[in-house]
């Protein structure tokens, strides 16, 4: 029974892992209190992806001086996003119900552990008549802050629900930014390409615990 039980966890592992790092990931910010810090998320945690307010700053050269025409998104060392009840900003309820994260002043900057492959992206905002009149893009960055291509344009006062679908699998993305326009941010959704490590441990865990399945006694025929 012991042997039967630890790899029944085994396998409950390996799928878990598996799981972590394939298909859609949704991070809503509810099981957090009001005002902690969005890096505390479980969901976020659970699938390395952190927040930081960021800027746009020149490229270097070697001398340390300034590349013409040549610039990159970077995250402030003392990022500290936080998460709130949207009801006090006069912004009304959550999307999810709860909270949302707090980007009303900065660009959102959403980091990777590593770089994935993505087909799909999506976000809400607060359902107020606030945010900017003009249309933004999404970017799209690599590991230094470069973009790699852009989503949208949108209209930040006009929609409060955005979804991306790539019908490609995109190139290796590390980071996302969402610009600053007066709006609180919500529900934030990554569609993650499955890796071929990933879907070679969930196919070997289930199909362990099928054969652990047919050598339970309880599953035996009589």
């Amino acid at each position: 029974m012991i042997r039967q039980a630890l790899a029944t966890a085994l396998m409950a592992g390996t799928m878990l892992v598996a799981s972590t790092n394939a298909g859609a990931v949704t991070i809503d910010f509810d099981s957090l209190a009001d005002n902690a810090s969005a890096n505390l998320d479980p969901v976020a945690q659970a699938n390395r992806i952190k927040f930081f307010s960021a800027f746009l700053t020149d490229d270097l050269d070697e001398f340390g001086d300034p590349i013409p025409g040549e610039t990159h998104f970077e995250a402030y060392p003392d990022s500290d996003i936080r998460v709130v009840t949207p009801e006090p900003f006069g912004r009304g309820p959550a999307p999810s119900g709860t909270l949302m994260i707090n980007s009303l002043f900065d660009q959102l900057l959403i980091r990777f552990g590593t770089s994935r492959a993505i087909n799909g992206f999506g976000f809400a905002e607060d359902s107020s008549s606030f945010g900017d009149l003009f249309e933004v893009p999404i970017y799209f960055l690599d590991a230094n802050g470069k973009t790699l291509f852009e989503g949208g344009p949108y209209l930040p006062n006009a929609s409060a629900d955005h979804r991306y679908e790539f019908i490609f699998d995109t190139a290796m993305v590390r980071q996302i930014l969402l610009p600053s326009t007066s709006k609180l941010y919500d529900d934030i959704t990554v569609h993650f390409v499955p890796e071929p490590g990933s879907l070679a441990l969930l196919l070997t865990g289930l199909c362990a615990l099928g054969i652990g399945r047919r050598r339970s006694p309880g599953m035996t025929a009589s």
